[in-house]
């Protein structure tokens, strides 16, 4: 700092001490220092008093709040322990809630697989009320079938019946007829005889041709009419009086003569008795002898 400075500073200083010496002897004449004292005093008093009661006040209240800190401390503790609680209790309930829906994922599929079960026993259900309602149908039908099959057995067994009476009757007339047929050739033989023994020639009428035909036994009736189906029929040429040879494979079997003739079957008679207890279904039947059998068995 330049010494004008300093000068100028110290000048400064002496200033403001001579205003303030100035202030306090102006201040010390005007002001009644006792007085002030003393009002000084009761104002320290009553500052006093006022600061014991504020304290007192003051104390009240933080033992107060003390009381009230305490009681909130309390109520925190408790209310820590019930949200201590709570929480155990939130535990629980998401374990729970947890398990639940375990439980619930277990239940759904179980559900879920009921309903499967269920659409497939519905389908089954519906699959055997059809198959249910078609075998009642066919049921139905079996029993029409087995009415008209016993309509037709009925049927059949009396015109078996009737055919056996038939069949007798055509026995007898048939065995009259052969003793006529002997009788007539034993006169027709002497006949012969007569006249060759006069030297004359008489020609006999040949007997149409017969037809071939071959079919087979469809089947073989019961006694005591014992006819014999054969599997040929108008169709195929037969008339009544046609005489049929039965033969299986090589083996002569024996003769049927037609009786009845139907569009695609016919009805033959066997020459003998038994000869019923003989042919079989399947056999082979011909007009005309198509295997190397004796023919004097065809008498038999």
């Amino acid at each position: 700092m330049s010494t004008l400075g300093k000068i100028f500073a110290v000048l400064i200083l002496i200033f403001a001490v001579a205003v303030a010496v100035t202030n306090i002897v102006l201040f010390a004449q005007r002001t009644d220092w006792r007085g002030k004292y003393d009002e000084a005093v009761r104002a320290k008093e009553m500052a006093d008093n006022n600061l014991r009661l504020e304290t007192e006040r003051y104390k009240k209240n933080l033992n107060s709040q003390n009381d009230e800190i305490a009681r909130l401390n309390m109520a925190k503790d408790s209310l820590e322990d019930t949200l201590t609680i709570v929480r155990a209790d939130k535990n629980q309930a998401e374990e729970r809630e947890k398990q639940t829906e375990v439980k619930f994922e277990g239940l759904r599929a179980g559900y879920d697989k009921i309903s499967r079960d269920l659409k497939t026993l519905i389908k089954r259900n519906e699959k055997l009320s059809a198959d249910l309602i078609t075998a009642e149908m066919q049921a139905a039908s079996d029993r029409r079938a087995r009415e008209v099959a016993e309509d037709e057995a009925l049927r059949m067994s009396r015109e078996r019946d009737r055919l056996a009476d038939e069949l007798k009757k055509a026995n007898e007339r048939l065995a009259k007829a052969e003793l006529e047929i002997g009788k007539l050739r034993g006169e027709t033989a002497k006949l012969l005889q007569l006249a060759e023994g006069a030297g004359e020639k008489i020609a006999l009428p040949s007997a149409p041709p017969v037809p071939l035909i071959e079919g087979k036994v469809r089947e073989v009736g019961d006694l005591p009419a014992s006819l014999v189906v054969l599997n040929v029929g108008d169709d195929d040429g037969v008339y009544v009086g046609l005489r049929f040879i039965v033969y299986r494979g090589a083996n002569y079997v024996g003769d049927v003569v037609v009786e009845q003739i139907f569009q695609d079957y016919s009805a033959a008679r066997p020459i003998s008795a038994t000869l019923a207890d003989i042919v079989k279904p399947g056999d082979d039947v011909s007009t005309k002898l198509g295997v190397e059998v004796p023919i004097a068995q065809a008498g038999s």
